[in-house]
């Protein structure tokens, strides 16, 4: 084994070579390091992963001499040399130190073609003797050195594979590791702060910074408070900038560092920049530009060339600006910087532009967009080469597939033309055969693969399902353990019981998908053995009382014999068992039955599992025992199908066979056929110890069953109803608002879209996969309500894709979140839909006349609503007395839901609103004909009154009639 890992790390290392170094290393070809990296780590990963934890091929002594060989020597035509000796005398530890110093010293010179193609050469030879610091060594190198051309995919490639590799190491805390892991943070945070994602740059750096103060390592440290302080500069936070950039410099200073030096000061320089203060500026980059005028690191030198240019231009000393732009662009050539040469020419593109250099302003912006283009193009360039080879993969596919059907094709025609002379009719009629038969055919396997395909989406969406919701209250409930939000000890006490009650559902799912896989592969060992297999049924029958007890239903076991000796698996047994029993259980309503019984029939065991639950729909019966079947016409609760299927591949492996019958409404029976024998082997005698109930407490740990208790309402605090199948997240989500609002509970659709109709809630949070209706429906039927339709709803779920999220859009939810759901932002949108919902109230408040021209714009069941409102009030006007109780009726509604519906969206009682509605009348029929006497408008409105008329007229428009018509006139 260990010949044939060599062997293909060997191959592929010939592969490697060949397109790394056949061609002199250009650097479109670099592109391709990242992906061939990944297969070679893949490759090398089984060989290596056994050696991690061994020490390396050499001694300590070994390397302090290879070191001091290497380090002796610090030009690169010395360290050439030294390489050369050491690969000729295949002194691979050597060659791989010589290799990165190489590499480091090329990439100070400018020089990254050589870097880049040293330090492959260098993670080559690393991997081949299996070294795992000098491989996280390698890959960091090679990160940086094409992070400073600005091929930023390509770094980031190298830098997580080094971390990853890293993660793989046993030693993770010595100095080594530790060093290790901050230089691919320090990369991996550089490239996300080029590429402006600051948050995960900070992160990275902030990590770093953490492992080198660990270390004492003070240039390490300077680096990374350098880099927080860009973080900062970026943001506009220029006074924390300052302290991060003096931090630097301190430990600049402290380490001897002139680069970091001579960087802080173009960090002071910047900031000055940013604050106009030219000549400071000026003085900052004047002593980084100096600093590091002698060195051969030109890549950080140009920095502090173009920030004096910067400043001249700004200064308008434009002679000196272009003076240093001339050197920063020969310079910039050299080095191959593409992101220097865009950073010149748009500089020279803005000269150009003050001095209305029209034509040099043109050619230097599409020099800058040329090489700023090249940047972003190599970022994308490996991704889409691997976008490319695997749709030539395809095509070929394809047009391999389609010679073989024209290959097919041509066989059948010569066989008819074979049989031609047999008759046209008899040929005619076996095409016609054929064709029909084809077809029927293709049909069947469309229908076949649709099928598969609706199973395996109903699959993924269930199983995601069921993991999304635990995990939705083991985080909630962690987070708020983790910030201090829990702080009575019940509530502590109630969120550990949710979280290991849920915990304990994934546990037991991640199980059953293990089984079944490991039972269809026939991997592992089935522990037979034999015994009383009654007396076992017994005890696992007996785990379930607890719970049975608790929901009041009636659970017994009746054996016809007392005793029956039977070859089993307890395992398989208990499995069994428990799935048919938890499903029984869950299906049957409390005072039914679960009835489990038991014969010897030959050499057989029958086994019957009754109950009097729900019952299993007939187009779903052929189905129950298919691999994460479930029924799409199903009103029970939501699960993956696992539970079933597991049944059945256990039940087949003993040899033995499961049935079913099922009525809706009436109940199912289960009926299993054992034989008592497996096989002419004796078995094991079974005894009864803890093994039989060691973990059998998960199984009966059933779920809350009522619904929790709201706490007392308040008029001031706005009502939101939570509508959530799974009792723990509805606790969770509970506990998340009931400081704020008034809160009510429903486990399914029907009864909330009842208690919406019933109770007038200012904002439903519904979940989308429930028994009964599920949450898209009852987001319609809450739209299509004149008495709901103005509710904002908030959809928390676990499907996730964008299909799921337009469905729920056009049913008529307001917010889609995912769960696992951050608890902040659940509160936020709750906030933010209820203030919207408020400042619609005035917009609401304006339908008062069903003859405006004017109509606010809203939801066209509210419209609807309002409009019958109006008239019923005007036919109530109209008959000279108005009755709430009346005109609720008539809305097909009580009139406390009169009252809530108004008071919702319109911020005003039903009472006021029908007021409002008369005044409204009142005032027209005033505009409209002065010559009505006023008295007769009262009677109008519905005023027999007419004190009472004026009053109220008074009250709403600080005038009485006889004074508005006045004004009017």
């Amino acid at each position: 084994m260990k010949k044939m890992r060599n062997n293909s790390r060997e191959k592929f290392l010939e592969v490697f070579t060949l397109f790394s170094f056949k061609a002199g290393f250009p650097l479109k070809r670099a592109l391709l390091f990242p992906i061939l990296s990944s297969v070679l780590l893949v490759t090398s990963q089984v060989s290596c992963q056994q050696h991690l934890h061994q020490e390396p091929a050499y001694t300590r002594v070994e390397k302090k001499l290879v070191d001091s060989i290497v380090f002796s020597n610090r030009t690169i035509d010395s360290l050439e040399q030294i390489l050369n000796r050491f690969l000729a005398e295949e002194n691979r530890l050597g060659a791989i130190i010589s290799q990165r110093e190489l590499s480091r010293l090329y990439r100070q010179d400018a020089r990254f073609d050589e870097a880049i193609k040293v330090g492959i050469e260098g993670l080559k030879t690393a991997l081949e003797i299996e070294d795992t610091v000098e491989i996280i060594r390698a890959l960091n190198n090679i990160g940086t050195n094409f992070r400073r051309i600005g091929a930023l995919d390509e770094a980031a490639s190298y830098h997580y594979d080094a971390l990853a590799y890293g993660e793989l190491y046993s030693d993770k805390t010595s100095a080594d590791a530790i060093a290790n892991r901050n230089t691919s943070l320090n990369g991996i945070g550089n490239i996300h702060s080029t590429l402006g994602n600051l948050e995960a740059a900070e992160k990275a750096f902030r990590e770093a910074l953490a492992g080198d103060r660990t270390l004492n390592n003070s240039l390490g440290q300077a680096i990374n408070y350098a880099n927080i302080g860009r973080l900062f500069e970026a943001r506009g936070m220029i006074d924390s900038a300052w302290v991060y950039y003096q931090k630097s410099m301190e430990f600049n200073r402290e380490a001897n560092s002139d680069l970091g030096v001579s960087l802080c000061h173009n960090h002071f320089g910047r900031l000055h920049e940013k604050r106009e203060e030219w000549e400071k500026a000026m003085v900052e980059y004047q002593v980084a530009y100096d600093i590091m005028k002698n060195s051969a690191d030109k890549w950080h030198w140009l920095e502090s060339c173009l920030g004096i240019a910067r400043v001249n231009a700004k200064m308008g000393y434009e002679h000196n600006a272009r003076r240093y732009l001339t050197e920063a662009l020969n310079t910039a050539k050299n080095v191959k910087s593409w992101e220097r040469l865009a950073e010149v020419h748009e500089l020279s593109y803005q000269l150009a532009v003050s001095k209305g250099n029209h034509q040099g302003a043109l050619r230097n912006y599409q020099l800058y967009r040329a090489y700023r283009d090249s940047v972003i193009n190599e970022q994308n360039y490996s991704q889409l080469q691997n976008i490319v080879v695997r749709y030539e993969q395809k095509r070929r596919e394809y047009e391999l597939a389609s010679v073989n059907e024209l290959h097919e094709h041509e066989r059948r025609e010569t066989r008819k033309m074979l049989y031609y002379s047999a008759g046209v009719i008899s040929l005619s009629l076996v095409t016609l055969l054929l064709l029909l038969y084809a077809l029927r055919e293709r049909t069947r396997g469309r229908n076949i693969l649709r099928k598969t395909e609706r199973l395996r989406t109903s699959f993924f969406t269930n199983i995601t399902h069921e993991f999304r919701t635990p995990l939705t209250v083991i985080l909630g409930y962690g987070r708020q353990l983790e910030t201090g939000g829990l702080i009575k000890p019940n509530e502590i006490e109630m969120a550990g019981e949710a979280i290991t009650r849920q915990g304990n559902n994934l546990f037991q799912l991640i199980n059953q998908l293990l089984d079944i896989s490991r039972i269809q592969s026939s991997i592992g060992r089935s522990e037979w053995c034999t015994g009383n297999v009654v007396v076992f049924l017994r005890m696992v029958v007996e785990t379930f009382e607890a719970p049975a007890n608790e929901r009041n239903i009636d659970l017994r076991f009746v054996a016809s014999e007392t005793k029956v000796t039977m070859d089993f698996v307890p395992d398989y047994m208990k499995k069994i068992m428990h799935n048919l029993l938890s499903n029984a259980l869950k299906y049957t309503p409390p005072g039914g039955r679960v009835y489990i019984s038991t014969r010897q029939e030959k050499d057989a065991l029958t086994i019957h599992v009754a109950d009097t639950g729900s019952g299993i729909l007939p187009d779903d019966l052929p189905h129950v025992f298919k691999p994460f079947y479930r029924g799409e016409n199903s009103q029970l609760e939501i699960s993956s199908g696992v539970g079933l299927s597991l049944v059945y591949q256990v039940v087949k492996a003993m040899n033995g066979s499961i049935t079913v019958k099922s009525s809706v409404n009436e109940g199912s029976i289960f009926t299993l056929t054992l034989p008592l024998r497996y096989g002419n082997k004796k078995w094991p005698v079974w005894t009864l110890d803890e093994l039989t109930t060691r973990y059998e407490k998960w199984y009966v740990h059933s779920d809350p069953v009522d619904l929790p208790e709201p706490l007392e309402t308040s008029d001031e605090k706005e009502t939101v109803l939570i509508v959530e199948d799974n009792p723990d997240v509805l606790f969770y989500m509970g506990s998340l608002f009931e400081e704020k609002y008034n809160l009510l509970y429903s486990k399914d659709g029907e009864d909330a879209f009842d208690k919406a109709k019933k109770f007038i809630p200012d904002l439903i949070v519904t979940d989308l996969m429930m028994p009964g209706i599920d949450g898209y429906e009852l987001c319609r039927r809450v739209r299509e309500s004149g008495l709901t339709s103005h509710i904002p709803i908030i959809v928390v779920t676990a499907k996730s894709t964008e299909e799921d999220r337009i469905k729920g859009i056009e049913a008529g939810a307001d917010a889609f979140l995912i769960k696992p759901f951050n608890a902040q932002i659940l509160n936020t949108l709750t906030e933010k839909l209820l203030e919207m919902r408020r400042s619609l109230r005035e917009k609401y408040s304006q339908i008062l006349d069903i003859n405006t021209e004017k109509e606010p714009n809203i939801h066209a069941a509210d419209k609807k609503f309002y409009n019958k409102l109006i008239h019923v009030i005007h036919a109530q006007m109209k008959k000279g007395e108005i009755d709430l109780d009346d005109i609720a009726s008539k809305m097909s509604m009580s009139r406390s839901q009169l009252n809530r519906k108004t008071q919702a969206t319109t911020g005003l009682s039903a009472s006021k609103y029908v007021l409002q509605v008369r005044m409204n009348n009142a005032q027209r029929l005033l505009d409209e004909d002065a010559s009505t006497p006023i008295g007769e408008i009262a009677l109008e409105c519905g005023f027999t009154d007419m004190g009472y008329f004026s009053r109220t007229f008074k009250q709403l428009y600080s005038m009485t009639p006889s004074q508005y018509r006045r004004r009017v006139r």
